[in-house]
């Protein structure tokens, strides 16, 4: 009878060198999106291919497709990763706003902290406002429904400014043009200050106080 073949503990599922099939594919991913952040924040979305990401990663493909239907979806989840973490530190700095604060305060507070995360690392942004744009139609689909989360919790503080007395109530539909305008606004001033040569970008303190400004005008 022939040998029985050895079966390595790594396709095996069993514990190796300490550690075990979850963790090891826990950092499979985590390598994985690593990778995808750097390629498609660098050299884009459409010059990744799944085994230059793979090779970046150290990982086979036959690991990329255990996590990731195909790239399409590792781009969903790197965008993800960074909204994610995005949103929490808006929440974190309107959250901290004393009740009662100027209008400018909190445009302030919110603006700061979303552009000083997004442009902490450029391929933060360039994921966020430039690959994930019209990458696909499910992208698309997926980024319209992120778009609605920010503007759920944007929405959220006009109302608190609206009980505060701060803000003179709107009609649903001006809250929801105003805070489309934010958003748009915000987008495409980092879009663009991100694109531009960085020899020739305004200083991005004189973007923050153009955009306090005009929340303001609009608030109002």
């Amino acid at each position: 009878m022939p040998p029985k073949p050895q079966v390595s503990p790594l396709a095996s599922g069993r514990t190796y060198r300490g550690i075990g099939p979850a963790a090891r594919d826990a950092d499979r991913r985590a390598r994985l999106l690593a990778a995808g952040l750097d390629a498609f924040g660098t050299r884009g979305y459409p010059a990744s291919s799944i085994e230059a990401l793979c090779s970046a990663a150290g990982v086979s493909t036959r690991n990329f497709y255990d996590h990731f239907a195909n790239r399409e979806a590792l781009l969903i989840a790197v965008y993800d990763e960074i909204v994610t973490a995005a949103q929490a530190e808006l929440a974190s700095a309107l959250g901290a706003v004393v009740a009662g604060s100027p209008i400018a305060v909190w445009a302030r507070a919110g603006i700061e902290a979303f552009t000083g995360f997004m442009l902490e690392d450029p391929r933060r942004a360039r994921v966020n406002f430039i690959e994930v744009v019209g990458a696909s139609q499910a992208v698309e689909r997926h980024r319209r429904a992120v778009l609605g989360q920010f503007a759920a919790l944007l929405r959220a503080t006009v109302e608190a400014l609206i009980a505060s007395g701060q803000l003179s109530a709107r009609s649903g539909a001006v809250k929801h043009v105003q805070v489309a305008v934010l958003i748009g606004g915000v987008q495409e001033s980092i879009t663009d200050w991100v694109s531009t040569a960085e020899d020739e970008r305004m200083p991005l303190g004189d973007v923050v106080d153009a955009l306090v400004e005009i929340v303001v005008l609009v608030a109002n």
